[in-house]
C-alpha cells in the first residue's frame, strides 16, 4: 500500500536506496547485483491515460455547445427554464480532462529529470 501511495503521489517507486520510475521493473538478476528492465505497458498507459483525456475534453466541450443549443426560455409564469447543470459538468469534465492529458508529459518530464541526475 505504501509503494501504491508513493506511485500516486510523486509517479516514482521508492526501493530502498534506489527511486524508480514507474516504466522500469525492478529484479534482483543476482545477490551481487541488480537489474532494471522495462514494462511493457508504460507506453500504452501513457496513450490510454491521454485518450480518455481528449475523450473528456471532447465530453466537456460537448456540454457548453449542448447549453448553447438548448437554450433557455422563460414560460407564463416569469420562471427562468435552462440547462444549468451542463455548465459545471462541462468545467469539471475539461478540468479533469486536462489534467489526465498532462500527467503523461508529467511523467516523461520526470523521468527524464531522473535519468540526467548523477
Amino acid at each position: 500500500m505504501a509503494a501504491l501511495l508513493s506511485y500516486l503521489h510523486s509517479g516514482c517507486f521508492n526501493l530502498g536506496e534506489r527511486r524508480l520510475h514507474a516504466r522500469y521493473h525492478f529484479t534482483l538478476a543476482s545477490p551481487s547485483h541488480d537489474t532494471l528492465t522495462p514494462l511493457p505497458y508504460a507506453n500504452e498507459e501513457n496513450e490510454m491515460t491521454t485518450t480518455i483525456g481528449a475523450l473528456l475534453i471532447l465530453a466537456g466541450l460537448g456540454c457548453f455547445v449542448a447549453f448553447n443549443l438548448l437554450g433557455t426560455t422563460v414560460d407564463a409564469q416569469g420562471f427562468l427554464h435552462e440547462p444549468f447543470a451542463l455548465l459545471p459538468l462541462g468545467y469539471l469534465l475539461l478540468f479533469t480532462g486536462m489534467v489526465l492529458s498532462l500527467l503523461p508529459l508529467l511523467r516523461r518530464a520526470l523521468a527524464k529529470g531522473e535519468e540526467n541526475r548523477p
